[in-house]
Parts: C-alpha cells; structure tokens; sequence
C-alpha cells in the first residue's frame, strides 16, 4: 500500500480504539539505541540534522531576553494601585475584554486626548 492509500480514518479509529491490540513493530529498544533512534527518526521528520538543530533549543531562554518581535509591537509594564485594580479587573469582568485589549485601548484614548488638547 503506498503512502496515498492508507485510510487514516480507519488509522484514526483503530488507534483510537482502547479495545485494540496494539501490535509491536519491532523490539523494545532502551538506552544508547533508544537515543540514537530517536534521533534517526527526528532528522528523518526534520529533512536534516541542520533542520533538526534549528527547531530544538535546549534549555531555557536567557533571564532579560525579550522575545523576538516585529518593530511595530512593544511591551509595556505598569504597577497599578489596589483601587485601580479593583476597578480595571470589574471593568475587564464586565466587558469580557482580555486585559492586554483594555491596556491597548485605555493608552490610544489617553493619547488621541492629549494630541486634542
């Protein structure tokens, strides 16, 4: 069967089904082998090793990194007092708006107020 015939539905369902045997398709390899076919199957879905090493990073990002962004998007951070957000937190619960919406549009008002006056 060629890889255009296969009913992955019939995949989907057999696979899905907890009743099903599951039939090994080889030994249970562990350690070294276990690794090193691991990584014969990564490069095989990667392309190649250059691929491969690109997509995986180890360990995390260094602390004070900011993530990669486009020139037209920037972070801002603000302390609010208790009462301010009690208040921004009712009005987000009320208007079901994510936080980072309310924060965009308070900023462009507050800015369209100065640039009026």
């Amino acid at each position: 069967m060629s890889e255009k015939d296969v009913d992955y539905d019939a995949l989907s369902d057999r696979y899905a089904d907890p009743d099903a045997a599951v039939q090994p398709s080889g030994p249970a390899v562990t350690g070294e082998a276990a690794a090193a076919a691991g990584r014969e199957f990564a490069i095989a879905e990667y392309g190649s090793v250059e691929a491969m090493e690109s997509e995986i990073r180890r360990g995390r990002p260094r602390i004070g990194r900011e993530p990669e962004r486009s020139a037209s998007q920037r972070t801002v951070r603000a302390t609010l007092s208790d009462q301010d957000w009690e208040a921004f937190e009712e009005l987000r619960a009320q208007t079901g708006a994510q936080q980072a919406t309310l924060v965009r549009n308070a900023i462009h008002q507050y800015l369209l107020a100065q640039r009026a006056s």
